[in-house]
């Protein structure tokens, strides 16, 4: 099974919310007047797959893959809708439709509603290639995230 497949099977329960912040922006680099980051950030909306990487002691994750939803990446970070919240230094790993793998720490996580959690964090290791970024649009499918004021 190839990696996207694999991706589209997963469980996917976020609901993003109408009023969600980057909910609607088309793929594309975001302003770059007013996101003074060392790389840029694309916004783009494909799916990845998740699965948690560490555990704290009192935040019990089970080990099974979920789907997330991307809304912006450069080669150093990421943001995501996910349906459940996440801590501040919690690892994932995440895999891409073109199969690249990255270990992700979460850096902040804001709800948004039920079942809706935008999640910010870094890359353990760079997205040394920038085709490797563009490479995710070529192969992803839209994705099929309820929406909704919930």
């Amino acid at each position: 099974m190839n990696p996207l497949d694999a991706i589209t099977s997963l469980e996917c329960s976020v609901v993003i919310p109408d009023a969600a912040p980057s909910g609607n922006k088309s793929i594309g680099i975001i302003d770059l007047e007013k996101d003074k980051r060392r790389f840029p950030r694309i916004a783009c909306k494909i799916e990845a797959a998740m699965q948690y990487h560490n555990e704290f002691p009192a935040q019990y994750r089970p080990h099974t893959w979920v789907r997330v939803l991307v809304r912006d990446i450069s080669r150093r970070s990421m943001g995501f809708w996910h349906s459940e919240a996440m801590f501040p230094l919690e690892r994932a790993l995440i895999v891409f439709p073109t199969g690249i793998q990255r270990l992700f720490e979460v850096r902040r996580c804001r709800r948004l509603g039920a079942s809706s959690f935008e999640v910010g964090g870094v890359f353990g290791e760079l997205l040394n290639d920038p085709n490797q970024i563009s490479e995710l649009f070529k192969i992803s499918r839209p994705s099929e995230a309820r929406r909704g004021s919930q």
